[in-house]
């Protein structure tokens, strides 16, 4: 091979390593010192461009690229505050295609001597701050669809002097190939404020929130002297900001403003918003229920909010007052139903609740009247199992036992408090006794008897010696020779209760029982 013939091939060789290289920074979306090529910012002591070297070339978009030092509020500034915190904002502008991605590297550096200032804040997502050469250079490390990048910096220390930011950018159209790519470089010179900011002086007026979580509190900011404000940056909960002076229709909690002046210093501020200690709240309540004819108490348990409270009830009937704890003596049937209140607090915040006024259950009345025969026994039941009992026997329990004919009364009384009185007359009823009559053709009807009973002998058969006899044996009524066959006996006078009525004829002598009621 010739010597002409070496000397091609050479340079064929080297192109090709170069298109590969550069086609490999593409593929990877890896910014150039990752990618191991080193700065490509432009920079006196970067050793080309991303335009120069040919990894990309060509370019059809009609873009910009511009670089800026903002504060965090959003103002350019020409000079730096040392110790103060700062954007740098590296901007694409006019590309348009739907495909475009970005790319780019940027570094800081003392502008007289180029030596590193390493003060980059956290750098944004899929970008990393990386050392070449002994500077720090803040790239990105995958393909960028966003041609707005900001990056936080801090100015270094006083004394530093002008500072210096190199910036390299690329506008791709994503085809893998250096062709059709559009390079960008820019820088912007920074200096040190050695006149000096002055920051304003800061006072706030707060609104507290009336009613417990609302958005009504607000503070009114006042600035004064200073070297002129530019920019506002408020903070606070739930991930609140505002750029305005003042900040209205705000929650509870504690706010922070950042005010910045011409000359990028700046000075803050806190308010604490307030509000009550608790939401405004009520749980109506009563003494219910109540039995029939009793009193009843209700409230509305009110907590919360900022006392003095105001009082509105309605209920049923055209219940109205304000008052907070209401009664109801001799409650009724038409006092029952549900009862409404409203409160409204000190500061004009309500609520409402409502409380169901209702009657106590009565105990049911259980007992009917029975019959019984003398020397049986027969057990009365008041029912209402649970609830207390009194009888006319002096006996508590629900159930007694009785063999005497008569009227027994029980008062239950349930847990509520409520009392029903129930009466049972026990009657006779000895169809024994009553044959034995009737072997004698007599009658006697009706029995029980109120007023009159009739004695009824049949054949006109006289009725002849009619005796009556109390339980006790008693004689309390004695005529003899009655000739008649039907006499009324008048009862009206004699104590209700069980008697024993005597009859002695020609037929015979016989007893049967007289139930005499009241």
């Amino acid at each position: 091979m010739s010597h002409t013939q070496q000397n091609f091939k050479h340079r064929m060789l080297f192109l090709l390593t170069g298109i590969l290289v550069c086609t490999f920074f593409m593929n990877s979306a890896r910014g150039p010192v990752r990618a191991g090529e080193g700065g490509r910012t432009g920079a006196p002591f970067d050793g080309s461009t991303c335009g120069a070297a040919g990894c990309h070339h060509g370019g059809i978009f009609h873009s910009t690229l511009s670089v800026t030092l903002q504060t965090p509020g959003g103002t350019v500034v020409n000079s730096y505050i040392p110790g103060v915190s700062y954007n740098l904002h590296i901007s694409f502008a006019g590309a348009v295609a739907s495909l475009v991605k970005y790319g780019f590297q940027t570094v800081c550096v003392d502008s007289a001597t180029y030596g590193n200032i390493n003060t980059w804040g956290t750098v944004p997502a899929n970008t990393h701050d990386t050392v070449w050469n002994g500077r720090n250079y803040v790239e990105q490390t995958a393909t960028l669809v966003s041609g707005n990048i900001v990056i936080p910096w801090t100015a270094p220390a006083s004394g530093t002097g002008t500072v210096k930011f190199f910036v390299g950018g690329c506008v791709a159209n994503g085809n893998l190939l250096p062709t059709g790519d559009t390079t960008l470089n820019d820088s912007v010179t920074i200096a040190e404020d050695l006149v000096g900011c002055v920051p304003a002086s800061l006072s706030v007026a707060i609104t507290g929130v009336t009613c417990y979580g609302d958005s009504t509190g607000g503070v009114n900011l006042t600035t004064t002297g200073g070297s002129g404000v530019t920019a506002y940056a408020w903070t606070g909960p739930f991930g609140f900001t505002s750029a305005t002076e003042n900040i209205t229709g705000i929650v509870a909690g504690t706010y922070t403003v950042v005010v910045f002046s011409a000359g990028g210093c700046s000075d803050t501020t806190t308010a604490t918003v307030t509000q009550p200690g608790s939401p405004l709240t009520v749980s109506p309540t009563s003494n219910g229920p109540v039995c029939a004819g009793n009193t009843i108490t209700f409230w509305s348990a009110t907590s919360g909010g900022t006392p003095l409270y105001n009082y509105s009830w309605t209920g049923p009937g055209g219940f109205t007052s304000l008052t907070d704890t209401n009664r109801i003596s001799g409650l009724a049937a038409a006092d029952t139903g549900v009862y409404t209140v409203t409160i409204v607090d000190d500061y004009g915040c309500s609520v409402s609740g409502m409380v169901d006024i209702s009657l106590a259950p009565v105990p049911i009345d259980s007992l009917s009247d029975t019959v019984l025969c003398i020397g049986t026994s027969i057990t009365l039941n008041a029912g209402n199992t649970g609830d207390t009992f009194l009888w006319s026997t002096a006996a508590t329990t629900q159930t007694i036992s009785v063999s005497d004919t008569g009227y027994y009364s029980v008062a239950i009384t349930n847990s509520f408090g409520c009392v029903s009185n129930d009466t049972i007359h026990v009657g006779l009823n000895c169809p024994s006794l009553i044959s034995n009559l009737l072997l004698q053709d007599i009658q006697l009807y009706p029995n029980p008897a109120r007023e009159l009973v009739n004695i009824q002998a049949n054949e006109d058969r006289p009725v002849g010696h009619l005796q009556l006899f109390s339980m006790d044996g008693v004689l309390i009524f004695d005529r003899n020779n009655i000739s008649e066959g039907h006499i009324l006996l008048n009862t009206d006078h004699f104590a209700p209760g069980i008697y024993t009525l005597k009859i002695s004829n020609t037929m015979g002598t016989s007893m049967i029982l007289l139930d005499i009621a009241p």
